[in-house]
């Protein structure tokens, strides 16, 4: 989730209830923008191997897969960039722009190969050939900004890769598309070439949490580790690391906690930043780990070092033209299908095919309290469009206003190739791994003995079958509430509240964001709770594996 996203989020929990009426469906859009948010970068975590430092939003930006055709005259094999035959089929068809336009600067040419457009996004495809280019982990132009019709610059963000068999920089920025079907001017400006590898630091830590640790780096100055919670097989730790240079560069250079055990790295189950103020970057990651594992391992601090930089502006003015990509696009209604509708309040509307994308927009039906009690609000982690004799995985998205208030929801699959006529393309969704959020305040409340500092234990059956556990215990002033359950189809809680004294008046928890792949026990901190009060906790809301909520629906015969 965005820094942004949490904020808001996090002034909206400061609220009661009364002020805000619409708490479920508030909680119901943030968990599908997490599940959204992990289920595409599951899919897209092997394309993005060589940039998973960069920002989330330079990732959601770049990480879609694209492919052109061998221009005339330029030798080079766009498949290797991402593998796929999307904006290649496009231009294939007539749809899009191929320029062959250069900038040269340090004797670094930069050239402008193509652009395609579908009423969404528009994709830009560049190349650079670099002589004596370096040994590098990452690459990255420093600053990209593009301007249209003479307007303000805004910054884009690309994606670059090293192709072994031209031996060029192969590069495609992703930005919305706001040409439409008009045509209008741009001007893109790119600034200094920057290549960087790995380096590390190591971390003192002697398993003491709370204290700050100097780092032998002017850079990255220190680190704490703020908290560690282990799950069974899994260990979550967050920790912050200051940085003596602008929080944007800090992004940008990817600081983060390096474990090694017996000299072999361990990989991450997840890795996330988190909002933070000031010059400290806060971080949680999840490790595969178990407690003697954890103990033996060596810490550092792993990050991207400047190797080096060719410094420069590669500018270029060129035209588009949307009027046929607007016409490409396909659109047709869809009937709602049943089974989908009845098992999860899912009402399929159409059909977009647009050169680079196939949108299925869709609309949640008697979404409300009632709803949230009895079916619950789903999504789907595995998200699979069949055409023709191809499987595409998708995921879920979200359109926005100016506001940035959701609008609307669709499934979304990149193009796989460009049919003449796809009447006649058969089609099917196939929604897999469902995760049901739920919350009922009506029930399922459980009272807690007078907290202290030894912990106690409690625990409410679920009507889905499984048992929610609380360990609880007071910590200086502060109540701590675990939650967790042994059960396999238990996924997490988002967040339970209290009730004191039997009154309506309910109390969350301190606002604690978390990663989109979060361990399956929680722990809450609530403030302010008097000891001497009939404390009553609910599980809130609550999130669960249902395999019976699965759709296969026939898009098109």
């Amino acid at each position: 989730m965005y820094p942004i996203r949490e904020n808001e989020i996090k002034e909206r929990l400061q609220q009661n209830d009364e002020q805000s009426p619409d708490y479920e469906t508030m909680w119901a859009n943030i968990e599908r923008k997490v599940a959204a948010h992990k289920a595409h970068s599951t899919s897209t975590s092997t394309r993005t191997m060589t940039r998973r430092w960069a920002p989330a939003a330079i990732v959601l930006a770049c990480c879609l897969m694209v492919s052109v055709p061998v221009f005339a005259g330029v030798k080079i094999n766009w498949n290797n960039l991402f593998g796929t035959q999307t904006v290649h089929s496009a231009l294939e068809n007539g749809v899009g722009q191929q320029y062959d336009l250069s900038e040269t600067q340090q004797g670094v040419t930069m050239n402008l190969h193509g652009v395609v457009t579908d009423n969404d996004q528009m994709k830009i495809l560049v190349s650079l050939d670099v002589p004596n280019m370096p040994n590098f982990e990452v690459v990255d132009l420093k600053s990209t900004t593009l301007s249209e019709d003479g307007k303000t610059s805004k910054p884009i963000y690309g994606y670059f890769r090293k192709d072994k068999d031209s031996g060029k920089l192969l590069g495609m920025y992703t930005l919305n598309d706001t040409l439409k079907s008009e045509r209008k001017d741009y001007h893109l400006s790119a600034n200094d070439l920057v290549f960087y590898k790995r380096a590390s630091i190591p971390v003192p830590w002697k398993g003491e949490l709370k204290q700050k640790l100097d780092l032998s780096s002017q850079e990255y100055p220190s680190l704490t580790v703020q908290s560690i919670i282990r799950d069974r097989d899994k260990v979550a730790i967050r920790y912050t690391i200051t940085t003596a240079i602008p929080r944007d560069q800090a992004n940008r250079r990817d600081p983060n906690l390096e474990i090694t055990v017996q000299g072999k790295g361990v990989k991450t189950v997840s890795r996330t930043l988190l909002p933070s103020e000031g010059n400290e970057m806060l971080m949680e990651d999840v490790y595969q780990l178990n407690e003697e594992q954890l103990k033996a391992a060596n810490w550092g601090v792993s990050y991207l070092a400047e190797t080096q930089r060719v410094d420069g502006t590669w500018d270029f003015h060129f035209s588009v033209d949307g009027k046929k990509t607007n016409e490409a696009i396909i659109t047709q209604p869809l009937t709602p299908d049943s089974k989908l509708l009845e098992h999860s309040a899912i009402s399929l509307q159409k059909l977009i095919v647009a050169p680079l994308s196939i949108k299925i927009p869709f609309e949640r039906v008697g979404n409300g309290p009632d709803l949230w009690a009895t079916l619950g609000d789903v999504s789907f982690k595995k998200i699979t469009l069949q055409v023709g004799d191809q499987d595409i995985e998708g995921w879920y998205q979200t359109t926005q206003n100016e506001r940035n208030e959701m609008t609307g929801e669709y499934f979304r699959f990149d193009t796989p190739e460009w049919y003449q006529d796809w009447t006649g393309v058969p089609m099917k969704l196939i929604l897999k791994d469902p995760i049901v959020s739920k919350r009922d305040s009506s029930k399922h409340w459980i009272t807690l003995q007078t907290p202290g500092r030894t912990k106690q234990h409690a625990s409410v059956r679920m009507p889905e079958g499984f048992d929610i556990q609380y360990t609880y215990y007071q910590e200086g002033d502060d109540l701590v509430i675990e939650s967790e359950s042994p059960s396999p189809i238990f996924y997490r809680i988002s967040q339970s509240v209290l009730r004191l004294n039997s009154d309506d008046k309910q109390f969350l928890p301190e606002y604690r964001p978390s990663g989109p792949d979060p361990i399956g026990k929680k722990i809450e901190r609530y403030k302010n709770i008097p000891t001497n009060a009939t404390i009553e906790i609910n599980p809130g809301i609550y999130l669960y594996h249902d395999p019976s909520r699965e759709a296969t629906v026939q898009i098109q015969p």
